[in-house]
């Protein structure tokens, strides 16, 4: 084993000063670092990308594990007249937002994604620690995909985003500062994940079905949110026996409240507040919380659940939740910029 280690240290050298500098010749740097690995299967490598904000360039580090003993880095920079210890002195953790289960997601990382999501919802924290979580699975269990499906993720992510030319896709990628090839694995991670979400279901959907039937029935429900506590209590009280919109419509006349929102809507039981879930049909459940206003609702209609292709969907995507949330609760996370 010592053997192998020190002939890997020697040509380690050499491998370094042949990779490309470049952000856009990263995908051959990863090739020649599985040739590394090939050349010296005994020993355990991995390289270090660091993509300095506004560069175009990029640099390595090697880590080379010596058995149980320890690993070594290693780093070759090319004479450019600046000075190595000027350059490159600062804080670790300086250029990392968090890391998880010790993957450091960086500040450029988590801007692409902020450009991206918007402020889709209020879940960001936790979609940055997702997105961590789910690069690693990928990278414990590399899912392999066709040039066939990777440019059909591509065309699918460029109408999604309102990208109708080629022009418009280029101008977009600069805006986002994206490469060809980082717009690809961006494109290309879509079905990654779609793949990964099928391999945590595969061979579970029936069984849970079985488990959990009564959180797919099919509900029908009018909901009236808004109100003060003591309202909505009155409100509840009426509508358990004249119905909760005539309820409503006798207790609340002048709906002077801007707040005050009724809606008929249809979904699956476990889409309902707790409280709710288990409601009878015809039954008026609250009054409940949410966002910071007061609610009640009644259930008009309640069908039975049937394993349907909708209902599959929900269960395959209950499944992946439930084991990424297990991931979660497991990781080591640390945030470093809050």
């Amino acid at each position: 084993m010592q053997q192998a280690f020190d002939s890997a240290v020697v040509h380690a050298t050499e491998f370094l000063k042949s990779l490309p500098r470049m952000r856009e010749d990263v995908r051959s740097a990863n090739e020649r670092l599985n040739q590394f690995r090939s050349d010296h299967p005994e020993v355990r490598a991995d390289l270090l990308i660091d993509q300095p904000p506004g560069s175009t360039e990029v640099d390595y580090d090697l880590l080379l594990g010596e058995s149980d003993n320890g690993t070594l880095a290693l780093s070759w920079r090319a004479d450019n007249a600046d000075p190595w210890v000027v350059k490159y002195t600062e804080h670790w953790a300086a250029n990392f937002v968090v890391t998880v289960n010790g993957h450091n997601v960086k500040v450029q990382d988590v801007l692409l994604l902020l450009k991206i999501i918007g402020q889709r919802d209020n879940r960001l924290l936790d979609d940055i620690v997702d997105q961590a979580l789910l690069f690693q699975a990928l990278q414990e269990d590399p899912i392999e995909i066709s040039d066939e499906e990777a440019q059909s993720a591509a065309d699918r992510f460029r109408i999604r985003s309102g990208l109708r030319s080629a022009e418009a896709t280029r101008r977009w990628m600069k805006e986002m500062g994206l490469t060809a090839d980082r717009f690809r694995d961006l494109a290309s991670s879509e079905v990654r994940i779609e793949k990964l979400i099928n391999k945590v279901s595969a061979d579970r959907i029936e069984s849970y079905f079985a488990q959990h039937r009564d959180q797919f029935d099919q509900v029908l429900v009018f909901e009236i949110c808004g109100m003060d506590n003591e309202t909505a209590g009155r409100v509840v009280e009426r509508g358990r026996v004249d119905g909760l919109l005539s309820a409503a419509q006798g207790l609340l006349p002048d709906a002077a409240n801007e707040h005050l929102r009724g809606e008929l809507h249809a979904c699956t039981a476990q889409d309902l507040p707790a409280e709710a879930r288990d409601g009878a049909e015809g039954s008026v459940i609250g009054p409940f919380a949410r966002r910071n206003v007061w609610c009640a609702l009644q259930v008009i209609r309640r069908s039975p659940a049937e394993l349907n292709a909708s209902t599959r969907t929900a269960i395959r995507e209950q499944l992946f939740r439930d084991w990424l949330n297990s991931r979660c609760q497991q990781a080591a996370v640390r945030w470093h910029w809050m």
